[in-house]
């Protein structure tokens, strides 16, 4: 076979969807992956935070109940376990470090049904392999590293840039980096999330953990120019809150017409 032909082969299965992804705001995504399995990792999704003096600059989806494969949260912190939202969701897992289980357990979730995950542990959900990934943040905070088929999400949760993070991550690809850039309260800045980039040779960077409180955020855009100067081997994108987007190993592709969260969540992308 000429060269060309294979290297085609090649990009159009690498541009096949794979699932899709959804940022809910701050540190929050939604995954549904090609045989339907759903994850939610750190969901904010109501106004929980208030009671902080926090309040979100965009309203929170109507939610009465949503039922998911997984809950995975990376730490105890409000902005993450979304206290208010306990009590609306129904997971056949929970998922996250010691400070996260701990909750759960006095919020009556059921304790066959809770997993309690540390540094470098992992833990099957159907098609979908976790594994629990050094932060430097809260006592036993998380990041999450999250492989299905042939592609792999990193979502770093709030953290610093640490060496352990690569000692975690170890020789994996990372196709899609979701990383936080708020650069404050324990969490990396533009230096150091790009740091993190060049480190880890991502196919896509994400920036995340902004645009939720007004006192604790940054500017999305001046990052990925700031990342285009020091990282040019992976695509940038900017993803708007509770839309869908496809996500294959070459590109996250924004879906049109725009669907909102959680339209798309019960539907299996295998069909």
């Amino acid at each position: 076979m000429h060269p060309s032909v294979i290297s085609a082969s090649r990009d159009l299965q690498d541009s096949r969807n794979r699932g899709r992804l959804c940022w809910l705001g701050q540190g929050g995504f939604a995954i549904v992956t090609m045989s339907g399995t759903r994850l939610l990792i750190d969901p904010y999704l109501t106004t929980s935070c208030e009671h902080l003096g926090l309040s979100r600059l965009w309203p929170p989806p109507f939610l009465t109940t949503l039922t998911t494969d997984a809950i995975l949260v990376t730490h105890d912190h409000a902005d993450h376990l979304d206290v208010d939202l306990t009590a609306r969701l129904i997971a056949q897992r929970w998922i996250g470090p010691p400070s996260v289980t701990a909750y759960w357990q006095t919020a009556g979730v059921a304790p066959a049904q809770i997993h309690l995950l540390q540094r470098r542990d992992r833990i099957v959900v159907n098609d979908v392999v976790v594994t629990a990934i050094h932060a430097e943040h809260a006592e036993d905070s998380l990041g999450f590293l999250v492989r299905w088929a042939d592609i792999s999400v990193y979502v770093t949760g709030d953290t610093l840039w640490s060496p352990k993070i690569l000692e975690d991550i170890g020789t994996t690809p990372v196709d899609l980096l979701a990383v936080c850039i708020n650069g404050r309260l324990g969490n990396m800045g533009f230096d150091e999330a790009i740091d993190m980039a060049v480190a880890l040779t991502p196919r896509t960077v994400v920036p995340m953990h902004y645009g939720m409180f007004r006192e604790n955020t940054a500017n999305p855009w001046e990052f990925g120019n700031q990342l285009t100067h020091r990282y040019s081997q992976g695509l940038f994108r900017v993803m708007e809150p509770l839309c869908w987007y496809d996500l294959s190993r070459t590109a996250l592709i924004k879906e049109e017409p725009v669907e909102r969260f959680p339209q798309r969540w019960e539907l299996s992308l295998g069909s």
